[in-house]
């Protein structure tokens, strides 16, 4: 079975998560396999059994919770905004983010100033404000 998915957007989500667990030569190991993440499915059948009807166009796997394994209980599929809102390195609410808008929006606030307040990069002030990381 695993043949004909090689190279497919579901196989290389199983492979590339697999290998950010199990191999210290991934540049991303050191945040998911060298801080104790574990990818708990034996094999590709395994995971396609679990994981292939919840499956869409566009979907990367997603973890619910950042600090726990690659498994069924705890992956999903989802839109690479919903996986920039769960990040471990996303600083905002939803409330926040509407909030940004907001002000911004109304031209209360400018980009670096809102930066400043909400701690944050321009950068990523503007990715709010334009939908870029949040589709809120």
């Amino acid at each position: 079975m695993a043949k004909k998915y090689k190279g497919t957007p579901i196989h290389n989500s199983f492979a590339g998560a697999k290998q950010r667990c199990n191999y210290k030569w991934h540049k991303q190991y050191h945040d998911y396999g060298g801080r104790g993440i574990e990818f708990l499915w034996e094999n590709f059948n395994e995971f396609l059994n679990d994981m292939e009807d919840s499956w869409f166009p566009g979907a990367t796997i997603d973890r619910i919770n950042n600090d726990g394994d690659y498994c069924k209980e705890n992956c999903r599929w989802a839109t690479v905004a919903e996986q920039l809102r769960n990040t471990s390195r996303n600083i905002h609410t939803v409330d926040q983010v509407k909030e940004i808008r907001r002000l911004y929006h109304s031209g209360e606030k400018t980009q670096v100033s809102l930066a400043r307040i909400y701690n944050d990069s321009q950068g990523n002030i503007s990715n709010i404000i334009n939908r870029r990381t949040w589709d809120t």
